[in-house]
């Protein structure tokens, strides 16, 4: 693992961007918003892939930071793999920005107005091991920040997302799951979960969008995007994977940018286009009661099952109308070539 960098610049440069994009120009979504989705508090959730017996400690490491917006741990899966994972890890850091962080934006007050001591609780938590200083945001202008705003980000493996915790100014508290793009993956990045969460990025500037999954109570939930730097890359992790709930396969499969397979009834798996490996849940009333676990990850492995990446989308709308078809005998297809795993 590699020290921590200090001023790694995360904020976008300031300049048009003005990418084609053919393989999601056909994409179509529900621009209206869906009141029902949001409604949903695991519409996203976020699963993590440990070595042997690592998933306790694992879980309890991170539980502190999230237990204010997931008190039911739900938002959170964490499996164990069969095997240590051996792959070699690039031990330096700079200008490779892990894929996804993980963002806890909290009031500085209570409701009483006074001083909440909560948020310098959870920025303490990342001064005991095993966190590490991963890098430093640089913010351009000349705004300053008050103490409990640092703009520091930590991590505990290469191959597991970043952690913040930052001091919402006004408005509700948010759980954010931000993902790095390239500015050459910008405009697909955006349009891909935009067609994942059938809806428009709630904000978006130049370089920088969310979109809101869930609010409820003073909390929500985002998923953003933000652009890197031309100096710096985006680093796809192994042992980190977002999964969405979406309401059919069929008609999406086509419509992805690159191929989609199965891993069981119920559950899909793709990559966005900046290599993320991202699940799909398919969350249908006719899949309810499949027997299927929630994780996405084979129970009695925790290993990622995973499949060929080169498919036709014939091949892939075969496979869409065979699992339907197979959809009440809880037939899992058989595996093949195992999908390259990304850097």
């Amino acid at each position: 693992m590699g020290d921590a960098q200090s001023a790694l610049p995360m904020e976008a440069p300031a300049r048009p961007i003005s990418i084609s994009s053919p393989s999601l120009s056909s994409i179509s979504s529900d621009d209206s918003g869906d009141d029902e989705g949001l409604r949903d508090p695991h519409l996203v959730t976020l699963h993590f892939v440990t070595d042997p017996g690592q998933g306790s400690v694992f879980k309890q490491t991170i539980k502190p930071l999230v237990q204010g917006h997931d008190p039911a741990f739900k938002l959170f899966n964490v499996a164990e793999r069969s095997r240590t994972n051996t792959g070699a890890c690039n031990a330096s850091i700079e200008n490779r920005v892990p894929a996804l962080a993980v963002m806890i934006f909290m009031q500085y007050t209570d409701d009483d107005g006074k001083d909440d001591t909560r948020i310098v609780h959870a920025q303490a938590i990342f001064d005991c091991r095993p966190w590490k200083l991963h890098h430093s945001s640089s913010i351009s202008g000349n705004r300053i920040l008050c103490e409990p705003n640092l703009q520091d980000f930590y991590w505990l493996d290469p191959e597991m997302p970043l952690w913040a915790v930052r001091h919402v100014h006004y408005g509700n508290e948010h759980l954010r799951f931000m993902l790095y793009s390239t500015s050459e993956n910008w405009t697909d990045m955006v349009r891909f979960y935009n067609l994942l969460l059938s809806r428009k990025a709630e904000y978006e500037r130049e370089g920088f969008c969310y979109f809101l999954v869930h609010t409820k109570n003073g909390t929500d939930i985002q998923l953003a995007i933000k652009e890197v730097p031309p100096r710096n890359s985006v680093k796809p992790l192994n042992s980190a994977f977002l999964q969405f709930k979406v309401r059919e396969i069929g008609r999406l499969v086509p419509l992805l940018p690159n191929a989609c397979s199965p891993l069981s009834s119920q559950r899909w798996q793709t990559t966005d286009p900046s290599g993320n490996v991202t699940l799909l849940l398919v969350s249908r009333k006719a899949h309810t009661g499949s027997g299927h676990t929630s994780t996405g990850i084979s129970p009695s492995t925790g290993n990622l099952r995973t499949f060929p990446t080169r498919r036709t989308r014939t091949e892939q709308l075969r496979a869409v109308n065979s699992k339907h078809m197979h959809a009440r005998e809880n037939v899992t297809p058989s595996i093949g070539t195992r999908m390259p795993t990304p850097l």
